[in-house]
């Protein structure tokens, strides 16, 4: 795998992470503010908010396990030709 890849899954990677961050920060700042009341309205806004933060976490365990799998082939291919002592 050449470096642009590698470099592209890293950013993915990075970008999902980010993202599954923002979408755990909204539900912390909805539980937060639901804790006075449960309205059927703060309901439907933490039901919508726990579905993002599941799809947001799904494209997080795939770009972090693509990355993982690209540097461990990677590494695995340079130790195999003798490029890396260890």
């Amino acid at each position: 795998m050449g470096s642009e890849a590698l470099t592209r899954l890293r950013d993915e990677f990075r970008h999902a992470f980010q993202e599954y961050l923002k979408q755990g920060d909204r539900m912390a700042e909805l539980l937060h503010a639901s804790a006075d009341s449960l309205t059927p309205e703060r309901r439907t806004e933490l039901r919508e908010q726990q579905e993002l933060l599941s799809a947001a976490l799904e494209r997080y365990e795939t770009a972090r396990q693509r990355y993982v799998q690209a540097v461990v082939g990677e590494f695995a291919g340079l130790s195999a030709m003798g490029l890396v002592h260890q």
